[in-house]
């Protein structure tokens, strides 16, 4: 992940968090918290992929709202993770299924460049375009899929928790 796309991800997720989450931001947190969840729960998720990939699937699931606890309720690194973590036990199966559909893309996306790199003659432009579009796309909707999770497993009072009852 490049700096530039790390910046992005964090300002989309920030922008989400302060509009778009019920209650919006109540602590303090900044870059530092959303880099060390990033960090964190990155090399777990990606390395329970690379075993077999329900693993990771399912760290991801229970890590998908550590964002919101992180930067919308201000808890640090690994209190965003336990939160989580806690808040998730019971939902892994339908945030499984909300998160498919845009690892599926990613997954596509990345595939695809690798298979543009490795064929040989330079990537045309449109090719590496729609592969990087298709990448990013995944992961602005993970961003999303996660803070909605959020919203509906911490913010309680919204009413909208049963949803993954």
């Amino acid at each position: 992940m490049s700096i530039g796309s790390l910046a992005a991800a964090y300002a989309l997720t920030l922008k989400i968090v302060r509009k778009g989450v019920e209650g919006g931001q109540r602590g303090d947190s900044g870059f530092s918290t959303y880099f060390g969840i990033s960090f964190l729960s990155g090399i777990a998720i990606a390395l329970g992929l690379l075993l077999l990939i329900v693993p990771g699937l399912i760290l991801w699931a229970r890590w998908l709202p550590a964002y919101g606890y992180g930067l919308g309720e201000g808890h640090g690194t690994t209190e965003a993770l336990s939160d989580s973590w806690e808040a998730t036990s019971r939902h892994v199966g339908p945030i499984i299924g909300s998160i498919l559909p845009p690892f599926l893309i990613g997954t596509g996306g990345a595939l695809a460049m690798v298979f543009i790199v490795e064929g040989g003659g330079p990537p045309v432009w449109w090719s590496s375009l729609i592969a990087n579009a298709l990448v990013y796309s995944s992961q602005a909707a993970g961003i999303a899929i996660g803070l909605a999770v959020f919203s509906l497993l911490a913010r309680r009072d919204s009413g909208l928790a049963e949803v993954f009852e």
